[in-house]
């Protein structure tokens, strides 16, 4: 088990972070943890669309697998298993 030292001495070191370390890490600041809480300040540690202040964050219940052509792949795999299941051995 790796354990994360908070050295609580007002600086946001390396390993650091706000979940970890709230004492030395503000919330949207680089500390290469992506927090996505809106505070008013874009996190620059969130992928596009994650942190609700980017103004292009997606509602919790439309964020889907992050998988481009998502959609594809589960249809061309339900139709796969569709045809196994129903074809005549």
């Amino acid at each position: 088990m790796i354990k994360i030292l908070c050295n609580a001495n007002g600086l946001c070191e390396n390993g650091e972070n706000f979940a970890n370390c709230p004492e030395d890490c503000e919330m949207g600041i680089a500390d290469d943890s992506c927090d996505g809480i809106a505070d008013g300040r874009v996190d620059p540690d969130c992928a596009p669309g994650f942190d609700p202040d980017s103004g292009t964050a997606k509602p919790a219940e439309t964020l889907g697998p992050s998988i481009p052509g998502f959609e594809l792949i589960y249809g061309l795999l339900t139709l796969a298993a569709v045809y196994v299941l129903t074809r005549k051995h």
